[in-house]
């Protein structure tokens, strides 16, 4: 997810893969920035209590998060749920959330957003130029190209 203020636009719903075999109403919800990703697979932000983010996350808890870097995408599908103990707010509390809530932890309404991953799948490939060199030079040799990894894993 990009960083992005936490707005109150309403979201858009699609119908999605909740797992290779049931299909869901997953929740295309605005970018929020994380504040931490776990070990276990839990992704943390914090959003204002009366967004249309939060309503819509209570309301359809299931939800994908994707994440870009260079060459690498990593898109997750899990539970998406929202707390308000502190313990939770302090835990994932950091700088960047502080631009977007000037009050700090202490602003009124605030809410932690943890998405719980059940499952993710990852591509990984050597970087955009020598993506495009392996695709040209396959094509003209009409051979299958290898862009790079791509795996899905139950989390």
């Amino acid at each position: 997810m990009t960083p992005a203020a936490p707005s109150g636009r309403s979201p858009r719903t699609s119908t999605s893969r909740w797992s290779p075999r049931t299909p869901r109403r997953v929740a295309a919800l605005p970018p929020l920035s994380l504040q931490e990703a776990t070990e276990d697979g839990a992704f943390w932000y914090v959003a204002a209590g009366d967004a249309d983010i939060v309503a819509e996350i209570e309301a359809h808890p299931g939800v994908n998060a994707s994440f870009a870097g260079k060459g690498s995408w990593l898109s997750v599908t899990g539970s998406a749920r929202t707390s308000r103990d502190r313990a939770d707010l302090e835990r994932v509390w950091t700088p960047s959330a502080e631009a977007w809530f000037p009050q700090g932890i202490d602003t009124p309404g605030l809410v932690a957003v943890v998405i719980e991953g059940e499952s993710a799948e990852y591509w990984d490939s050597p970087g955009k130029v020598a993506t495009l060199i392996e695709l040209a030079t396959k094509r003209l040799r009409g051979q299958q190209p290898d862009p790079g990894d791509n795996e899905t894993v139950e989390l």
